[in-house]
């Protein structure tokens, strides 16, 4: 979805500006003991015992929500449980070990080491 994409984009260059692109990672994927590869989260900002984790979502809207059905509302409910079960994904892959190394925005790898991390936001 190109406006999904967008909106993405849009978050990171808000990142890039707040934390520097040498701490931003777009869409780090990470490998499960299965052998499958999943995206851990949109945008990470690992920095000192922090990690921001983002997990964007879009949709346009074009009612007001005065005009919304239960049914739009149920949907972007949907949505939002979705998305809060994305950031959850970044915990198991923290405890889980699964992500070793990660690329900035700016190209450069840089150790990934889930024990550094003591604040998850």
């Amino acid at each position: 979805m190109r406006n999904g994409y967008d909106v993405e984009s849009l978050v990171e260059i808000i990142c890039a500006k707040m934390f520097f692109s040498d701490f931003v990672v777009r869409n780090p994927t990470y490998t499960k003991n299965g052998g499958t590869e999943k995206e851990a989260a949109d945008l990470l900002v690992p920095f000192n015992n922090y990690l921001l984790a983002f997990q964007v979502k879009s949709k346009v809207e074009r009612n007001k929500a005065s005009e919304k059905t239960p049914i739009d509302f149920e949907r972007i409910t949907k949505i939002t449980n979705n998305a809060v079960e994305q950031l959850k994904t970044i915990k198991r892959v923290l405890e889980n070990n699964w992500l070793k190394d990660i690329e900035t925005v700016k190209g450069y790898k840089i150790p990934f080491l889930p024990k550094n991390f003591s604040h998850i936001i």
